[in-house]
């Protein structure tokens, strides 16, 4: 059971009800017709498989992603829309391009995706916040991200990136589990 960031509450559904990437198998997915459900059969039409290709299991419909204008997105539909703009400094926008170019890690589509619904639930994110200021940080695995919550305005302005390391952890000697250090103390040097 997950917690798709696009519904906004707390439930739970399968995960096999969505399209989360992070799946217990490697199947396959296409758009399909669904007709009728009858006891353990699913009738479909307008698929892009071969003939007697088992359908395993059923996602739904998303509008934003699908081209079926009539479709309808079963639990989908009680999503809420995004919920903030995001706004990005220019010292977040020039440390984020660098990370992308350095490392592969887009933090832009992470803050997109991890900010935009409940930006603050702790239960669904690494949250760390500032005390006495509207000010908070997400973190993305050695990395912090600082943003400010402009709830009045629906906005979330993304101020800058941190290394979560410690002077001491980034010293040459120090032990580098994730082997990522060098890319710390790069960045330290091009943005501090």
């Amino acid at each position: 059971m997950v917690r798709p960031p696009v519904t906004g509450a707390k439930e739970k559904v399968s995960v096999f009800a969505t399209r989360s990437p992070h799946r217990p198998n490697t199947i396959g997915m296409s758009c399909v017709e669904l007709v009728k459900v009858d006891k353990l059969e699913v009738h479909i039409r307008n698929f892009d498989m071969l003939n007697e290709t088992p359908v395993l299991d059923i996602k739904p419909y998303i509008p934003a992603v699908d081209s079926f204008p009539d479709a309808k997105t079963g639990w989908l539909e009680n999503a809420s829309a995004s919920q903030y703009d995001m706004i990005f400094s220019e010292v977040a926008c020039k440390q984020m391009d660098w990370l992308l170019a350095v490392s592969g890690f887009d933090l832009k589509h992470f803050c997109e995706v991890q900010l935009n619904h409940n930006p603050l639930d702790n239960s669904r994110k690494r949250i760390i916040t500032e005390k006495g200021l509207n000010e908070f940080f997400i973190c993305y695995r050695t990395w912090k991200i600082k943003f400010a919550l402009l709830q009045s305005a629906g906005q979330i302005e993304v101020l800058a990136v941190s290394s979560n390391y410690t002077q001491e952890e980034l010293l040459p000697d120090a032990p580098d589990p994730y082997s990522d250090k060098a890319i710390h103390r790069e960045f330290k040097r091009c943005f501090c």
